[in-house]
């Protein structure tokens, strides 16, 4: 797996997104082949809620695709999770 270039996050696969997305938790987009440290394409953040459907998180994901995912950058979304809080650094 590749270095995210921040300790902060964790990279996850789909399936731990969507459902730490349907729990109320915030994730973070990039293209796969795309890092932290990109001065270019920043990381998409969304946050789900506790009335979230899967077929929104679905829908979200498929429109973020759509648009910034290409040959260059990753044909495919990867997405990262917060692993230390703001308040304990």
């Amino acid at each position: 797996m590749r270095d995210t270039g921040n300790e902060r996050f964790k990279r996850v696969s789909k399936t731990v997104a969507r459902r730490h997305w349907l729990n109320g938790g915030g994730i973070l987009i990039l293209p796969c082949n795309v890092n932290f440290r990109c001065q270019f394409i920043k990381p998409y953040a969304i946050s789900g809620n506790q009335n979230s459907t899967e077929s929104q998180f679905n829908t979200l994901v498929e429109l973020y695709e759509f648009y910034n995912c290409n040959n260059e950058v990753g044909k495919y979304a990867s997405f990262y999770i917060q692993t230390v809080p703001d308040d304990m650094l």
